[in-house]
Order: structure tokens, then C-alpha cells, then sequence
């Protein structure tokens, strides 16, 4: 029987992670694995415990490993966990895991592709729970964005005054929009108020998120409105995003108003020198 450190500690370490990393269990990973390492018992490469054997020790890792990156989805998508049900949403965690592994130390993003991921999962499962989680990955998106100063109604309000081709909207660096089929942000809500709610019927919604400060905000918006927003995300001026557009200036106004306070936008960009 060959000792433990014959083989090069490479090679030992890559047959650690794929055995405690095995899609179903350590056993059958090391049986998958064991030819790539000399015959033998697994006792000479992982040492046993009082209590424990070396495949329970094993099973320790392996444990961990898929515990720990699926509390890592848990924290990130609750109403999703909610809206499928623990056993069906371990399931999804599981099937992710596996197919979209960490490749970083750093997990803030490890849940990024769910969304996607989703959209193939063998279960099907309906655009309801992907919209779901878009949304709440948006909130996560949010939270790490960069910082960006808001910029003030006072500002916002000289617009008036110059030529409104000349004038462009900067975006805060945490805008979101979507849209969507089903009210998943009323659904969202619901389950932050701890309501009982149920899985809504398709109905198109806009939505806004976007951080001030510390605070992640959801706006749900009528369809003008983010016709608006959109254009002005996308740098057009200001009278381009205003042309055709069904509402007042009053109203117009209004928006405004209630974007600056939730930091929408982070600056103002004009095309020649404000007149004072």
C-alpha cells in the first residue's frame, strides 16, 4: 500500500475537492475518483476519528460545502425560497450548485445566474418565479453598487430654464428597470409584510429599484413613466425622452420631484454652459 504522501500534494487536494464536492454524495465520489489515486483503503489518505470514520469525516465537507452556498442563496432570494416551497427550492439550490459553481472567495455574486438558471431548469418552472428572482437579485445588485451622490431637486429644477436638447440625465450607478408579466414586486411586498399572499395571475408591471444611501428602493411604475426613465437612462436629452409622451408637465414635474428624493439620477449633463 503506497503512503499518503506519495502522491504529489496537487493531485491530493485537486481528489479532496471533487470528492467533497461530488453532485450526490462522497461515496460515490470516491468511487468515481479513486482510480486517479493509488488502490487502496481511503484510511492512509484521510484519517479517522474517534467517533467518526474517514468517510464520515468526509461527509463533514461535503455537508458544508453545499450548505453553506445554499444559505448563501437563501439570503439573497427568501420570497423565492417562499414562493417554490423549501423542498423544491433546495432542489434548484442544489441543481445551481452544481452546475454554476463559486469560482471566487468572494460569494456576493454567487447567485447571480439563478435567474437564468431558472429559465432551464428541468422543472420548468414558470417565468413567475424567474421574474421573482430577478427582482430580488436587482435588491443584491443595489446593495453593491457603487455610491453615487444624488443630485438635488434645487438642481433638477434649473432645468427649466435652458434649452432641453442640450440637457442629459446621468443615472444613479444602482438603477434598475424592468418589466414585467406579473406583479412581482406587490408580491414581494406582501411577503415582506409577512401577508398571505399566493402565486398572482400575469399582469404587466414596470418597476424601478434604485439606492439612496442605505436604503434599497422598489417603485412600481406606470408604463409612461418608465417609457420616460428608460430614455433618459439611455442618455437621451431631455426633450427627445419628453416627446410624445402622455402626460402633463405638471405631472412630468411631479415625477421629478419624487425621483430626486430616491436618487434616481446622480447628475446633470448639458451639452453647452447653462445660461444663469
Amino acid at each position: 500500500m503506497s503512503a499518503p504522501f506519495e502522491q504529489p500534494l496537487g493531485e491530493l487536494l485537486h481528489w479532496f475537492f471533487d470528492v467533497t464536492t461530488h453532485p450526490h454524495s462522497v461515496g460515490r465520489g470516491l468511487a468515481e475518483l479513486r482510480s486517479s489515486l493509488a488502490p487502496g483503503a481511503l484510511d492512509p489518505w484521510v484519517k479517522g476519528g474517534l467517533s467518526e470514520t474517514a468517510g464520515e469525516r468526509l461527509e463533514i465537507y461535503h455537508h458544508g460545502y453545499f450548505a453553506r452556498l445554499t444559505e448563501c442563496l437563501q439570503d439573497d432570494y427568501p420570497a423565492l425560497e417562499f414562493a417554490l416551497g423549501n423542498r423544491e427550492f433546495g432542489e434548484l439550490c442544489h441543481a445551481y450548485i452544481v452546475e454554476c459553481p463559486s469560482r471566487q472567495p468572494n460569494l456576493n455574486r454567487f447567485g447571480a445566474g439563478l435567474s437564468g438558471f431558472l429559465q432551464h431548469f428541468e422543472r420548468a418552472l414558470a417565468s413567475f418565479f424567474v421574474e421573482l428572482a430577478q427582482l430580488e437579485w436587482a435588491l443584491v445588485q443595489a446593495v453593491h453598487a457603487t455610491k453615487s451622490a444624488p443630485v438635488s431637486w434645487e438642481a433638477m429644477a434649473h432645468v427649466g430654464a435652458q434649452n432641453l436638447n442640450d440637457i442629459r440625465f446621468i443615472p444613479s450607478e444602482s438603477l434598475q428597470l424592468f418589466e414585467f408579466r406579473y406583479p412581482v414586486n406587490a408580491f414581494l411586498q406582501a411577503f415582506f409584510d409577512e401577508c398571505s399572499v399566493a402565486i398572482p395571475e400575469p399582469f404587466e408591471t414596470h418597476v424601478a429599484v434604485v439606492r439612496a444611501d442605505l436604503i434599497v428602493w422598489r417603485m412600481d411604475l406606470t408604463r409612461t413613466q418608465a417609457r420616460l426613465l428608460t430614455r433618459l437612462m439611455h442618455r437621451e436629452p431631455l426633450g427627445a425622452a419628453l416627446r410624445d409622451l402622455e402626460a402633463s408637465p405638471a405631472e412630468v414635474q411631479s415625477w421629478f420631484a419624487d425621483w430626486a428624493k430616491l436618487g434616481v439620477f446622480s447628475g446633470v449633463e448639458f451639452s453647452c454652459s447653462p445660461s444663469t
